[in-house]
Formats: C-alpha cells, structure tokens, sequence
C-alpha cells in the first residue's frame, strides 16, 4: 500500500498504545483505515491517509483545506489537484498551541517530485506581480 511508508510508524505506535488502554479492536484495524478513528490518535491518521490517497489517486476538486489535530499539534493541511500535478502542504494552524511543531512540510508522491520542482522553480523566477494577476 503506498501510503505504508508515511504512516506505519505512527499507526503502530498508536495501535500499541490503544492495546495498552485495553481497547478492543479488529484483527483488520491495520488494513482498514476506516476503522482508525476508533482508536486514540486515529482520526488523525485517518486525515493523513485521504489526503495521501487523494494525492495518488487524484480528486475532482482542485483545492482542498483540512484541519487535523496531529502528534505535531494542530496543522492545517492543503491539497492541490491541478494540471501541473498533485501535492500538499502541511503546516501549523494558526490556533496551534505555543511549541508545536512548526515545521512546513510538501507531500507529493514519488513520481511527482521532478514536476513540481520544476513548477516551483518557473513560478520563483516570475515577477510576483505577473502570478497575481
């Protein structure tokens, strides 16, 4: 499943800690993200999952805003579809508690990488100006 490397890590720790709490859970909880919300954290890790799906698979709307509470404290998340290609940006919401992270991430899959850098590069070297109007 391509969105195993970005959220396995989380998902097992989580996983561990709702069997510490003794919550019951499925045998499939690992390969059923729709059930991850029964879980502490999972809710979370169920926002992450859509948008890395969103991202693989594609999606109707061009934009979309999402707000996710995180182990990184509160982020927003946002998600563009466009023709150039499809990536997100994750970055702290503006009601996050003071010393959350307040690291700025891209998500893109793999094969988007070279795409967007080279986007991103024709959109530094245009005046400001020009991409306003």
């Amino acid at each position: 499943m391509p969105w195993r490397p970005l959220l396995s890590t989380t998902l097992e720790e989580s996983l561990s800690q709702a069997l510490e709490d003794d919550v019951a859970l499925p045998d499939d909880i690992r390969h059923t993200p729709a059930r991850w919300p029964a879980f502490a954290g999972g809710l979370s890790l169920y926002t992450r999952y859509k948008v890395c799906h969103r991202l693989i698979y594609g999606e109707d709307d061009s934009y979309r805003s999402i707000r996710c509470e995180t182990p990184a404290g509160l982020r927003e998340i946002h998600e563009f579809h466009l023709q150039e290609g499809d990536f997100a940006i994750s970055l702290p919401h503006a009601d996050a508690k003071d010393g959350s992270d307040d690291t700025v991430g891209l998500v893109a899959h793999g094969s988007q990488r070279q795409l967007l850098a080279r986007w991103l590069i024709e959109l530094a070297e245009k005046p400001l100006l020009s991409l306003l109007s």
